[in-house]
């Protein structure tokens, strides 16, 4: 007889770490474990607008992952843990090179906050606010 081990559950900052590398590797299966399959989720980009479910998260991350000409840095900033949320506030420096091959920059700020669910940590928030110089 064979006997396995429960998978071991990730820390909500190996959850965040995970997430921040499937971002930068453009990997949307590991980005999409680390996100809420829950009706309670709320993604606000740059341009204002609200995405309210996992699916639609997943369908702009689709797209913006197939884009050729873009890198995304990262430095975490702030981090809080509580027993069931915790956040991370994170500054980022976006370039994209246009059609017309220009270079564009946007720094912003991005807020994830996390839920503590049965299978894990799992982003339910995700907001993205322009840094104005």
């Amino acid at each position: 007889m064979i006997f396995s081990l429960p998978k071991k559950q990730l820390t909500l900052k190996e959850t965040y770490d995970r997430y921040i590398e499937a971002v930068q590797k453009r990997d949307l299966k590991p980005l999409m474990s680390t996100v809420t399959e829950g009706k309670d989720f709320t993604f606000l980009p740059s341009l204002g607008r609200v995405i309210s479910s996992p699916e639609g998260y997943s369908r702009f991350h689709i797209r913006w992952f197939s884009y050729p000409d873009w890198t995304i840095e990262f430095k975490l900033e702030e981090w809080c843990q509580s027993a069931e949320y915790g956040y991370f506030r994170t500054w980022h420096r976006y370039r994209e090179k246009d059609k017309k091959g220009v270079w564009h920059e946007e720094e912003a700020y991005f807020t994830l906050i996390f839920h503590k669910e049965a299978n894990g940590w799992k982003v339910v928030y995700d907001q993205i606010t322009p840094i104005h110089k």
